[in-house]
């Protein structure tokens, strides 16, 4: 994660440089590192943008987390999945083909997108 350029001699030296990035990676995640300006300006060219467009943005940003820095499933979707797994295991023939949920998914989708 970090640059490993450091004296490997000198753990002062390797202190001060770590303390360095951390600092750097907490004001990013602050938005210090940010002039104000830019990022209001930033927030006012995405706002610019048609709400789909928001969306898909979201969307791209999300995708370029890699997996691993995903945060971990909340409590309450763990559960949910336990659920709904507990159901499917319970009814195994209650399901419906993919073919056939993608399909009313796609209606569903047309008939949202009329309107």
């Amino acid at each position: 994660m970090f640059s490993s350029s450091v004296v490997r001699f000198s753990p002062s030296l390797h202190l001060i440089k770590y303390s360095r990035e951390a600092r750097a990676v907490q004001r990013f995640r602050s938005g210090e590192c940010y002039p104000r300006l830019m990022r209001e300006e930033l927030l006012a060219e995405i706002l610019k943008l048609s709400p789909e467009e928001r969306i898909q943005l979201v969307g791209d940003i999300w995708n370029s987390i890699p997996p691993e820095d995903h945060p971990p499933p909340s409590d309450a979707l763990l559960k949910e999945i336990e659920r709904r797994v507990a159901r499917a295991e319970a009814n195994p023939g209650s399901g419906i083909p993919w073919e056939t949920a993608k399909a009313q998914l796609e209606k569903e989708l047309e008939i949202l997108t009329r309107k």
